[in-house]
Parts: C-alpha cells; structure tokens; sequence
C-alpha cells in the first residue's frame, strides 16, 4: 500500500511519464522484479530518491567529514589516452572520468542517476528522449558546458566512418534518427523504435 506523500509523488511523476504509475503496479503486485523496476523506473526519469522509498531502500549514508590523507592504489592495465570516444574497454575510462563527467551515473544497485543530465523526460511513446542539463558547469578554460556541447558530441559519434565505439551505439541503424537542440541547456535525442535504455548507455565507457 503506497504512503500518502509516495501517491502525491507518483501523481507528479505520471505527468512525467504515464508508464510509470503502471511499472510501479506492476512491481508491487510482483509481476517485475526488484531490479528490473529500479531499472525501468529511473529510466523513464523517476528521481532515485522516490525509486528508493518504493522499494524500501535508504539511500547509502557518507561521513559527515571524509578523512583525508593516505595513499591509494590501485593496478590496472593501462589504455593509450587519446580522445575518450576511441576508448575500446574500460580502463581508459577509469583514468579520464575524474576529468570528464558523463551525462548520466549507473549505479551498482541497477538505479541510473542524474550527472551532467540533471534529469530526462520520455515521451509516452519512448521514441523522443529529452536530456535536461546541469546549469553553472564550466570547462577548464572557463565556457559554460551547454546544449551544443552534447550535439557537437553526438554528431562527431555520428560521423560515417568514426571508429569509435559511440558511432554502433547512436548512429541511424542503432535506432538514433537525430540530435535536437531545445534550448541553451536541452536536448532531445529521436529514436526511430521505442528505447527506455538510453539513460543507462549514456554512462557507457566511450561516452
């Protein structure tokens, strides 16, 4: 049975998307497992925190004051470090992701978290996805990441030829038709066929 704040949030949430408060149904009357809703749910833009209170889980606690000195080490095969799109395994990105954010963050417990994409919003026919993106982030030299950053991105991955593991994953044949641009800080990726794992990919390795 779902709290009274938990109804007043799925309400918001199916404007959102209106397969939602159906997923939720679902999980509950155990037609879905545990990990398969945490999946979908914040696939289709469900904020982790309200993903966590349906399933009964409290969000990892930090220390208040992280202790800082030691030394850290950590052995891994070691990846030439050129552009990150050409990156053919993980290691590379293991190195670079201090320094290069990625849009979205997949956690271990199967929940996909905001990053650079502080929310998305699918259509109700999963075929239009809509990356809304973090204000007052800035590069090294100062611009502020936008909207053309993440098309710039998207249409170098796009690029026939590009030998870059990004090019299989969102060129045409994979199902990405375009790369729109809504404002300074949105945009929408068209899919050709309904797609609920893009939030998941964008925290691929090479992107």
């Amino acid at each position: 049975m779902a709290k009274k704040h938990d109804l007043k949030k799925l309400k918001a949430h199916a404007k959102k998307h209106c397969d939602l408060p159906e997923v939720v149904n679902q999980f509950r009357t155990k037609q879905i497992s545990r990990r398969d809703f945490l999946k979908t749910a914040s696939a289709l833009g469900m904020a982790a925190s309200t993903v966590y209170g349906i399933v009964g889980i409290a969000p990892k606690a930090h220390a208040a004051t992280p202790k800082k000195g030691g030394t850290f080490r950590m052995d891994s095969p070691l990846q030439e470090l050129k552009d990150p799109q050409t990156f053919s395994w993980i290691e590379g990105s293991n190195v670079t992701r201090d320094i290069c954010e990625y849009l979205t963050f997949y956690g271990d417990d199967g929940v996909v978290k905001p990053y650079l994409a502080e929310s998305w919003d699918v259509s109700s026919d999963g075929k239009s996805f809509d990356l809304n993106l973090r204000k007052g982030v800035k590069w090294s030299n100062g611009d502020e990441f936008n909207a053309d950053d993440v098309v710039h991105n998207f249409t170098r991955w796009r690029v026939e030829g590009n030998t870059s593991p990004n090019h299989g994953e969102w060129n045409k044949a994979a199902g990405l038709n375009d790369v729109e641009k809504l404002g300074s800080h949105k945009v929408r990726l068209h899919m050709s066929a309904p797609d609920v794992s893009i939030a998941h990919r964008l925290y691929a390795y090479p992107t």
